[in-house]
């Protein structure tokens, strides 16, 4: 027997089904948390966590000392996706992506359609095309023929008269350095991602950048982007690990969490302790990383904010002058500290070096 739905899910779904009655082209403010907790028969607690749900989910928007709002609709009617042909269906980053997309369009009432190059639309101007990934040129070529407005995600613009939003991978590559400095490594290995991924390729280049201006020691190597590739990858830096010579790698930084995953649990098998005789620091911040033994140090990829940007671009005017800037538009990820990052054991030896 199904069971009911808990206390939280109803009140969640009721407040939303009435912010999208209020919803319009433009903030409309809903009713004080004493109004609404009245109105709904329940508690203040109840209402807050509630409300939280919908601004994580971009429905509500909280200002502070002005009170709680419901966003505006997007100003689209409907938005096509196509996902990269390497895009995987089981990867949790892509797949985190989607649905966070899927969420937005039902709550902002626009409809979403995923399309193949193989079975392309009509022609449509007022329909904008986003590109989750790399697709290859032959394939940009036709759909540039089909979409007047094309953003593409997570990529450097792929042609002339494309918006791009991506993640400043660059500097992320910087900041892993530092990291890795500030901790006290002075040998490190970089997991490198093949060259044909745009966030792996500019991680790789921020990071040799930065190692080398700071003095940092690097050894590459290459590897898959997934699990396997991390893992195949362990094998090869086991091999680096001669205990007792001095130059020895203390820190790995790989171009994924799972690469990052895949390379701990081959180490292990070779009883290399993570952290203290190796530190890794991966990249995306996919729910694995905070489930992982040692939580994994990483970077937050903020998926909702860019959803966000991704809808101002389309919906405020602004699609045009960022196409023909020929720039992506860079956004910062947060860094998050986890037990897989320490100093490392060696340090007063390094130190002296």
């Amino acid at each position: 027997m199904k069971g009911k739905p808990l206390v939280k899910e109803r009140l969640v779904e009721e407040l939303r089904e009435r912010a999208i009655a209020l919803q319009t082209d433009a903030y409309v403010r809903i009713p004080s948390e004493r109004e609404l907790s009245e109105s709904l028969g329940v508690s203040r607690i109840s209402l807050r966590s509630a409300v939280k749900t919908l601004v994580a989910e971009g429905l509500l928007t909280q200002e502070q000392g002005r009170g709680t709002y419901v966003s505006p609709r997007a100003g689209l009617r409907e938005l096509h996706v196509l996902p990269s042909p390497d895009m995987k269906p089981d990867d949790p980053f892509y797949s985190e992506l989607l649905a966070r997309l899927a969420n937005v369009a039902a709550v902002r009432a626009f409809r979403l359609f995923i399309v193949r190059p193989e079975s392309l639309p009509e022609a449509d101007a007022e329909v904008p095309l986003v590109l989750i990934g790399s697709v290859p040129p032959p394939v940009l070529e036709a759909l540039a023929s089909c979409y007047k407005r094309i953003v593409q995600l997570l990529e450097a613009p792929g042609r002339p008269g494309i918006a791009a939003i991506r993640f400043d991978d660059e500097a992320i590559g910087r900041e892993a350095a530092a990291r890795l400095l500030d901790a006290g490594h002075r040998d490190v290995v970089q997991l490198v991602g093949p060259d044909k991924y745009a966030s792996a390729r500019l991680r790789s280049a921020g990071f040799t950048a930065a190692a080398a201006a700071v003095g940092l020691r690097v050894t590459s190597l290459l590897a898959k982007m997934n699990w396997q590739g991390g893992y195949e990858a362990g094998g090869e830096l086991v091999r680096l690990l001669k205990l007792g010579e001095s130059d020895a790698p203390t820190a790995v930084f790989a171009a994924n969490d799972w690469m990052a995953a895949g390379l701990i649990q081959r180490v292990r098998e070779f009883a290399i302790d993570v952290p203290r005789r190796l530190s890794v620091l991966g990249c995306d911040d996919t729910p694995l990383a905070g489930q992982f033994t040692p939580g994994l140090s990483t970077f937050r990829l903020d998926m909702k904010r860019m959803i966000d940007e991704l809808l101002a671009l389309l919906s405020e005017g602004r699609f045009e002058d960022t196409a023909a800037s020929g720039e992506a538009i860079r956004m910062a990820a947060d860094f998050v500290s986890r037990d897989s990052l320490a100093p490392p054991s060696n340090r007063e030896e390094q130190d002296e070096r």
